[in-house]
Formats: structure tokens, C-alpha cells, sequence
């Protein structure tokens, strides 16, 4: 009779703790004030991480662009030194055939030729 009691007991606290348990599996599923506060922080927090998300996205593009436009400018500006060194050296093929003119001319007049009208 002892042993049935104490089993009976057992039985008793067993279905005393599953009956706990059902409350703590309850109490767990139902958010309780700490647990609203957590998933408000958490929905906070997703948002933000969406707007820093797409703010990174924005910038990523802006990037791409300045890299784009920089590029393009620099190709610009390789042509225009290239364009420049053309022209310097026009300009210094044009200053040395305009000295040998006038040396030509110096040479002319030295000898009197442009003074009676001869050809330089």
C-alpha cells in the first residue's frame, strides 16, 4: 500500500508539473509587456537597418557615377593634353618659320633687295 501511495503521489506531482508546464508553455507564447517592448526595439531596429540599407544603396550609386563622370572627364582631359602638345608644336614649327621670314627679310634688306621691291 506504501509503494501504491507513493506512486500515486508521483502520479500526482508528475501531472501537477505537466499541468505547470502547459501555464509556462502559455505564459511563453502570449507576449507579455517585457516581450512588446523587445519586438518594438526589434521592429525599431529592422527599419533602420532598411533605411541604412537603402541609404548605402543610394551612395553605392552616387559612387558609381562620380566614378563614371571622373573617368569620362579624365579621358576629356587626356584628349585635350594631347590636343595641347599638338599645338604647342604647330605653334613652335610656325615661331621658327616666322624667325627664318624675318631673317629672310633681315638678309633682303641687308642686301638691299627690299627696297627695290624684290621678292622674300
Amino acid at each position: 500500500e506504501r509503494v501504491l501511495a507513493d506512486q500515486e503521489g508521483m502520479r500526482a506531482a508528475n501531472e501537477e508539473l505537466r499541468a505547470t508546464n502547459e501555464d509556462l508553455r502559455a505564459a511563453n507564447e502570449e507576449p507579455g509587456p517585457q516581450d512588446e517592448r523587445v519586438l518594438a526595439e526589434r521592429e525599431g531596429m529592422r527599419c533602420a537597418n532598411e533605411d541604412l540599407t537603402a541609404a548605402n544603396e543610394e551612395l553605392t550609386n552616387a559612387v558609381a557615377e562620380f566614378r563614371a563622370e571622373s573617368d569620362a572627364l579624365q579621358s576629356e582631359r587626356d584628349e585635350l593634353l594631347l590636343e595641347l602638345a599638338v599645338l604647342e608644336r604647330k605653334t613652335a614649327d610656325l615661331a621658327g618659320q616666322l624667325e627664318e621670314a624675318i631673317g629672310r627679310c633681315e638678309l633682303a634688306e641687308a642686301r638691299g633687295e627690299g627696297a627695290q621691291g624684290g621678292s622674300v
